[in-house]
């Protein structure tokens, strides 16, 4: 189950479903988008006919959903109307286990689940284990159910430990990347000559620092003016980093691309020599610089999260300090100057995805994890 299938930026769980072969998969979501793009063949899909995140209506709506759900403690369980559905929904499908992506969601399906005995693993992914905590309602709803969940997958090792904190046993959390298909995600035979192209591929918000990596762009442009920057992805700072770029007189050195599909992201890194990501949160799996890795791209990143278990410092790329915008440029510079470190870095990280990070692999990992919830 999650809110949203089919979205760009969430290319692996589309993976992630297709790839399952121990289970006879059956999808509910609140929204499937992007049909064509993430099709899913035979595997069922329902489309569950109320809205994707009540937690964001209006204050007073906000206050009924909370009120209502007082007595268990979990403020963004499912009520009303919606609860009665799922709760047909399930008893006609019949589930051995229930697998939800991101923790809002587990704690809305929970209160079914429960009624049901029917067996919730909770699968974290990012900002639901870390920035959303600072929502009060969300935090107090995840501290008091997460012994409810049957297991709990994480993406990186950091993740891991909130978990622990909360003295959930060793055995119920599973670290498991959502990993990469790098059989798809092949390098190409011959990169570009001439100008060096430096690329990233995100979501367009504050908490991607896309705007520190234009800054660092501009100082690397100011000694290497043979230097282009493609920023891949959509979001709501678009017109603000477009509005940057013009004020920093380098509009014609950047290209937004957009929002692309999955085999035009590739394309995209296929053009490039570099990877830029200069996230100012605690990322989790970041799906984009584990696809740049399997394309031979050298990755320039930020020091945080579930980055540091996808780049090695020195061999695969480079890590900075958040907000760091010297030190970004430093890396970049470096890796724009020396062709030789860019090709070694790039089959380094290459290699270290096909070890230990791609798809079908982890996917067998999270097959065995929901095996060993099942019930009978």
């Amino acid at each position: 189950m999650a809110r949203f299938l089919g979205q760009r930026s969430e290319a692996w769980l589309w993976r992630q479903i297709v790839g399952l072969t121990l289970f006879d998969a059956h999808v509910i979501t609140w929204a499937y988008i992007n049909q064509s793009d993430y099709p899913l063949g035979r595997i069922v899909v329902n489309q569950l006919p109320f809205k994707p995140a009540p937690e964001d209506s209006t204050l007073l709506k906000r206050w009924f959903y909370r009120f209502r759900n007082l007595p268990s403690a979990n403020f963004y369980g499912s009520i009303g109307k919606e609860k009665a559905y799922i709760h047909r929904l399930l008893l006609d499908i019949k589930p051995q286990v229930i697998l939800c992506h991101f923790g809002q969601t587990a704690l809305r399906i929970l209160p079914v689940a429960k009624d049901l005995g029917i067996p919730l693993v909770a699968h974290f992914h990012g900002m639901d284990i870390s920035s959303n905590l600072a929502n009060k309602w969300y935090r107090w709803s995840l501290i008091h159910q997460v012994k409810q969940f049957a297991a709990i997958v994480v993406v990186s090792n950091h993740q891991r430990q909130w978990f622990l904190d909360h003295n959930i046993p060793e055995s119920c959390i599973h670290v498991i990347p959502c990993g990469v298909p790098t059989a798809q995600f092949e390098p190409t035979a011959v990169r570009p000559n001439g100008t060096v192209r430096f690329v990233t591929v995100s979501r367009i918000n504050k908490q991607k620092g896309i705007d520190y990596t234009i800054k660092a762009f501009l100082k690397v442009f100011k000694v290497r003016p043979d230097v282009h920057l493609n920023i891949v992805g959509d979001g709501e700072e678009m017109n603000t980093l477009k509005d940057l770029v013009c004020r920093l007189e380098i509009a014609h050195k950047v290209t937004f691309s957009g929002s692309c599909p999955p085999p035009v992201v590739k394309q995209h890194l296929a053009e490039a020599h570099i990877f830029l990501q200069h996230s100012t949160i605690r990322e989790g799996s970041s799906v984009s610089i584990m696809e740049a890795a399997a394309m031979e791209l050298p990755i320039v990143a930020t020091r945080c999260g579930g980055i540091m278990d996808h780049v090695v410092e020195g061999q695969t790329g480079y890590l900075v300090d958040q907000k760091n915008v010297d030190g970004m440029a430093e890396a970049m510079e470096k890796l724009a100057n020396d062709v030789d470190l860019r090709v070694a870095m790039g089959k380094a990280g290459r290699a270290r995805m096909m070890q230990h990070f791609d798809t079908k692999k982890q996917v067998a990992r999270l097959e065995n994890a929901i095996l060993g919830c099942c019930r009978d």
